[in-house]
């Protein structure tokens, strides 16, 4: 893929907190992904300098992991340094995987947290009797405010009180449950998150708020990360971004970098459902913010690889050179020349597989491929195929080992013709010599000795070779 400026300037950055901001399509993944080799070649100076990868969902990390094998190989061209070379430091996961790993205890099914609310709810009644107007059928709203503060990680009723929420919901039960700042109600829902939370603890049990919790706790005791790289926070809440924090050992030339796309916000619970600023849960105030304005293609669409060969056409003494993609073999263009054969210019001609041209091997009938070639190059040679040659007894009329050769089937031939043989099973390939009492099979290689045609041996011509197909090196 060929990186514009814009995006140039993002993978060398050498700003410390990095976020890249853009719609769908815009190509964050794949600045990401080169920014990760650019951090690996120039910034992990030590061995236990390393990078982690992180998205929010599994199908997001597994588009990461493609987009870094497409361009990986490039990205290390290009971002080469005079560091030592360092293979395996970058880890890739998903939020998910993270806290699981670092938190085995098991998060409480919704059954028992609905008994468990229902309870609390019996007794915060009593002390706030209009908290009555958040109960539904299975407590969901007052249970969806619970995880929506300790997302949030708001842990004392004045922060609650102070925060900007709004309940988005189109029926008019929803519409009636608008909770208002600083009010009595607010009060009353944080009150009743500290009884829920001490009822968990009681029991011994946790919620996905409090595994998180703890899996920020046990990071603080593991190996940290020198590089983190998050491709679509969009969607993470407060706390989980407190735990990719705990995952940096914050070196001097540490860095984080993420990529952001308001368009994306699917979690109701996302720190940024309100167009919040990073820097008010990082608590840096020195993010480098970057734009991407311009659409980019599939990587897949831009990075072609490409296939040359050259064909020399025994018949008219001439030869070609062309280009083709392997991701379209139907069409080809010559290389020299702004020609191009489109499909419906082509013959789909079968390759079979190897035909010796040292001493005979068997051919087997199976077809192993289909080359497309101009119609042209072939005109006036109905049903040919192609044989692959292995050997070098040909060598002298330029026909290598690795080369196909293009055959017009033929049962007979003439003198001095390269023709395909078919002995006894095996076949060969060879320049027919006809003398007056002998039939010869004549390699063009001072180091093979002629092969005699014998009546008894059912020797039979299989074709005569007009063309020759190399492949070379691009």
């Amino acid at each position: 893929m060929k990186l514009d400026n814009a995006q140039n300037r993002i993978i060398k950055s050498k700003a410390l907190y990095s976020l890249v901001k853009g719609k769908t399509g815009r190509g964050k993944t794949t600045v990401a992904a080169y920014r990760s080799v650019f951090l690996k070649n120039n910034y992990c100076l030590y061995n236990n300098d390393r990078i982690l990868i992180i998205t929010n969902e599994v199908a997001e990390l597994e588009n990461f992991k493609k987009v870094y094998k497409e361009v990986s190989k490039e990205a290390e061209f290009i971002y080469l340094s005079l560091l030592e070379p360092k293979d395996n430091v970058i880890d890739a996961t998903t939020i998910k995987d993270i806290v699981d790993e670092s938190e085995k205890l098991k998060v409480i099914n919704i059954e028992d947290q609905i008994l468990i609310v229902k309870k609390v709810f019996q007794e915060i009644v009593k002390i706030y009797p209009e908290i009555k107007k958040y109960e539904d059928k299975d407590f969901s709203f007052l249970r969806d405010e619970i995880k929506w503060i300790k997302s949030c990680e708001y842990t004392t009723l004045n922060q609650y009180q102070n925060a900007e929420r709004t309940v988005k919901k189109s029926t008019k039960a929803y519409k009636a449950k608008r909770i208002n700042r600083n009010s009595r109600s607010r009060e009353a829902i944080f009150k009743f998150m500290l009884m829920y939370n001490e009822f968990l603890k009681d029991k011994g049990l946790i919620d996905e708020e409090d595994k998180i919790c703890n899996a920020i706790k046990n990071l603080k005791k593991k190996n940290k990360y020198t590089h983190i790289i998050v491709d679509g926070i969009e969607n993470f809440t407060k706390l989980q971004v407190s735990l990719i924090k705990a995952l940096s050992n914050e070196k001097s030339y540490s860095t984080m970098f993420f990529t952001f796309n308001k368009d994306n916000i699917k979690d109701k619970n996302a720190w940024f459902v309100k167009s919040k600023n990073l820097n008010t849960i990082l608590e840096y105030t020195n993010i480098k913010k970057y734009l991407l304005r311009n659409d980019y293609a599939p990587i897949k669409m831009i990075v072609k690889a490409i296939e040359k060969f050259q064909y020399n056409d025994l018949r008219h003494k001439t030869s070609f050179k062309f280009i083709r993609d392997i991701d379209n073999k139907t069409e080809i263009m010559l290389d020299s020349e702004d020609v191009k054969f489109e499909a419906e210019e082509m013959n789909s001609i079968p390759v079979f597989s190897e035909i010796a041209a040292g001493e005979p091997i068997m051919m087997t009938p199976e077809v192993m491929d289909n080359f497309y070639m101009p119609k042209l190059w072939t005109k006036g040679a109905k049903d040919c195929f192609i044989l692959k040659i292995k050997g070098d007894s040909m060598i002298n009329v330029n026909i290598n080992d690795g080369d196909y050769v293009v055959i017009k089937q033929e049962a007979v031939a003439q003198n001095n013709d390269i023709v395909a043989v078919d002995i006894a099973g095996s076949s060969t390939l060879k320049r027919l010599i006809i003398k007056k009492n002998q039939v010869l099979l004549m390699p063009e290689n001072e180091r093979y000795n002629p092969i005699v045609i014998n009546e008894e041996e059912g020797a039979r011509i299989l074709g005569i070779a007009i063309g020759i197909l190399k492949k070379v090196e691009v």
